[in-house]
């Protein structure tokens, strides 16, 4: 089992400038491995770029298998379309990275959002993870996932940030809430790393 702390650094070398283990087509979701005490850790950055950007806004719902019908997940609720969209995009490459493996999944802001996806993609495949860390994550599902019922889901957000609170009709995990900034760089990485010790 890894730590908070080791969550939260994992979390945080996304932002370090190295170079992606696998990415989704337009570079919206960079996704790097890490291992901690033998088990792997997938870390999935925020926005970054413009690309990003556009996926955060591609918000209305979606299908879990729409209109990717080599995806069969019947079990997922609809989700918002740019984070499904991306997280499908690099499915294959997180299957043979976490398939037979003990795994955790970490992601802040777009990044959370898809570390979600990714739970309740690869949990429905029986793949699980062993746990999922978000911080400040935007939302993903419209309802909460059965098939993640049973793992570990921990989250932060910090002072005023507004990403955990949209898209508002989307179901938002549990997030411990600490006092921060109340401006928007209540969503910088750095006051989690200051927070979670």
């Amino acid at each position: 089992m890894i730590s908070d702390r080791d969550a939260v650094l994992a979390q945080a070398a996304t932002y370090q400038g190295k170079l992606p283990a696998f990415e989704s087509r337009g570079t919206a979701l960079a996704v790097y491995l890490s291992e901690i005490a033998g088990e792997l850790v997938v870390a999935n950055e925020g926005t970054h770029n413009t690309f990003g950007w556009a996926v955060d806004f591609t918000a209305w719902p979606a299908g879990a298998n729409e209109p990717a019908p080599h995806v069969t997940h019947p079990t997922l609720p609809p989700m918002h379309r740019g984070f499904r969209d991306i997280v499908i995009d690099v499915l294959p490459d997180l299957r043979k990275a976490v398939t037979g493996r003990r795994w955790h999944v970490v992601g802040h802001s777009l990044g959370g959002a898809c570390a979600l996806a990714m739970a309740g993609y690869m949990a429905d495949e029986g793949e699980p993870p062993e746990s999922v860390f978000l911080f400040a994550p935007a939302r993903v599902f419209l309802d909460a996932p059965d098939v993640l019922a049973g793992i570990p889901i921990k989250g932060w957000r910090c002072g005023g940030d507004i990403v955990p609170n949209v898209p508002p009709i989307y179901w938002r995990p549990l997030l411990t809430h600490f006092a921060g900034p109340a401006d928007e760089s209540s969503h910088h990485i750095s006051n989690f790393l200051g927070f979670i010790q």
